[in-house]
């Protein structure tokens, strides 16, 4: 149970990370591709719609690892940027 509660907290932290992270973003800034790269309303976009259906087809601590990573890998593809 510990390491579900720790996944837990991880994808609760990460996810507050990245809420706190688009606020502070500007309407130009949410939408900006630099570079030809994904703005940070489409990455947010990306995680909704890539969490969501696998979610559905995997088990929770399954879930929660995926939802961990995903979440932490386009953070670092947002912050790289800034």
């Amino acid at each position: 149970m510990e390491d579900k509660k720790f996944v837990e907290t991880r994808l609760h932290t990460h996810a507050e990370d990245l809420v706190s992270f688009v606020n502070t973003k500007t309407s130009s800034q949410f939408t900006e591709t630099p570079d030809g790269k994904w703005s940070v309303g489409q990455n947010l976009v990306h995680l909704i719609k890539s969490l969501f259906p696998v979610n559905a087809k995997l088990t929770l601590r399954e879930m929660l690892f995926f939802s961990v990573y995903h979440i932490q890998h386009h953070m670092k593809l947002l912050n790289a940027r800034t």
